[in-house]
């Protein structure tokens, strides 16, 4: 029963108030409506003239505005309780938001994850970039290195052509070269051992300083043995000592069993594949009669060396006397004596493949 005479009572209130807004509407459109006709009747009146014989008269004071009914006052709205819907939407709400929360953690994760990533590819890239420039410059080096050869080669022909014909054109009047006669004496031996070398050219002698030379060329493999480990072919010059310098070649070579088992795998072996040796500037060389005196560069050699030592003679064709003369005077004094004759031009040169020096 309570509950019927509020809503009794909240109808009457609408009702009230639905009224009171009707009749203020409608007031408003007669006002509206009634301004409107006045407007247009001023607009179609005739102008009149004002005559100014006599003060106008004042008008009357306007009538106080007509009290309008008071508004009615609305009851407090009543109280909105949640549905079991609308909870259930708002828990599904909070399931979604909190889901989209842990989506937003795990691509920020991500983000980071693959932020990482791509500098650790910058930097992997960078590296690859490094390594191919230095193989490129590796093959460059390589390739200019083929260029030398060939060209060397091509002079070689050159020579060898000239040469030829030189001694086409030769005249028969001209005198006999003298040859080198070998007269092998009832023992020999192949050099092992320490050896001293010595140049015979336009019949002077001239002591060449391999095993100076080969420390040389141990020092350069010490001092370029990063860059050689990224080489399987290096080409370089030693510098000059008493007036010879040596070009040598190193090759990577591969390691033999025993030398994995002793050493492992990750050993890298380098040697020389061939060397030459050349004279630079004027090299110090002495006749027959000066070598043999005390204190000449020959006997100096010879003595620092000890009479253990084989002496190597490098004999170009022009140089036989010479050469018979010393060696008749190393054999007297001793000495082991190898002799390896050179074509005219050509410079001392060796390699691991070659043949070892037979001391008499």
């Amino acid at each position: 029963m309570a509950f019927g005479m509020s809503r009794k009572h909240q109808d009457d209130q609408e009702f009230g108030s639905d009224s009171f807004l009707d009749v203020l509407a409608n007031l408003v459109g007669i006002l509206i409506i009634l301004i409107v006709v006045v407007g247009v009747k001023v607009a179609k009146m005739p102008p009149s003239e004002w005559k100014m014989d006599a003060p106008a008269a004042a008008s009357a004071p306007p009538s106080p505005p007509k009290e309008l009914p008071p508004v009615p006052a609305f009851g407090p709205l009543p109280e909105i309780r949640p549905t079991e819907e609308m909870l259930r939407q708002a828990e599904l709400l909070k399931r979604n938001y909190e889901q989209m929360q842990a989506q937003l953690q795990t691509l920020q994760t991500d983000e980071q994850r693959l932020a990482s990533m791509r500098k650790d590819h910058e930097v992997e890239l960078a590296s690859l970039r490094q390594q191919m420039t230095a193989k490129v410059e590796l093959l460059r080096d390589e390739k200019t290195q083929v260029s030398t050869l060939e060209m060397d080669v091509a002079h070689l022909r050159n020579q060898v052509t000239t040469l030829q014909q030189q001694a086409e054109n030769t005249k028969p009047d001209e005198a006999p070269v003298e040859k080198l006669t070998h007269q092998l004496p009832p023992i020999g031996r192949v050099v092992t051992g320490d050896e001293v070398h010595f140049r015979l050219q336009n019949n002077r002698v001239s002591h060449v300083p391999v095993m100076d030379l080969a420390k040389e060329v141990q020092q350069d493999i010490h001092r370029r043995k990063d860059v050689l480990l990224n080489r399987s072919f290096y080409q370089g010059t030693t510098r000059p000592v008493d007036g010879y310098l040596m070009e040598y070649v190193l090759q990577r070579q591969g390691m033999s069993l025993n030398d994995e088992m002793r050493y492992g795998r990750g050993v890298i072996r380098i040697g020389v594949s061939g060397w030459v040796i050349k004279p630079v500037g004027p090299v110090m060389a002495e006749v027959s009669e000066e070598a043999l005196q005390p204190g000449s560069g020959f006997l100096t050699a010879l003595n620092r060396h000890g009479p253990t030592a084989t002496v190597t003679f490098w004999v170009y064709p022009d140089s036989f006397d010479i050469h018979h003369k010393l060696k008749e005077y190393t054999h007297e004094a001793g000495f082991w004596v190898a002799s390896r004759p050179l074509p005219t031009g050509v410079p001392i040169a060796g390699s691991p493949q070659g043949s070892r020096s037979v001391a008499q």
